[in-house]
């Protein structure tokens, strides 16, 4: 289970303080319930909507790649 605003920040929606934001004006829910309360505790099968909007969680692509010896890979 994770806070809600991780929750919200993870689906690249919003920061985890503009999350805490549509919290505090109830512009979020939770099955259907809305949430008042920062720090609410969702697992993964909970529906979350913001503004009635489904709320989905982007998947993790991995990459294996087999380095062949002299094969150049860097991050910049």
């Amino acid at each position: 289970m994770e806070r809600l605003q991780k929750v919200l920040a993870a689906a690249n929606l919003v920061s985890r303080r503009k999350a805490e934001t549509l919290i505090l004006q109830k512009r979020v829910k939770v099955n259907n319930q809305i949430v008042y309360e920062l720090g609410t505790k969702v697992s993964p099968s909970d529906v979350i909507t913001v503004d009635n909007t489904l709320i989905t969680k982007t998947p993790l692509f991995y990459y294996l790649l087999n380095k062949p010896q002299g094969y150049l890979s860097t991050a910049k």
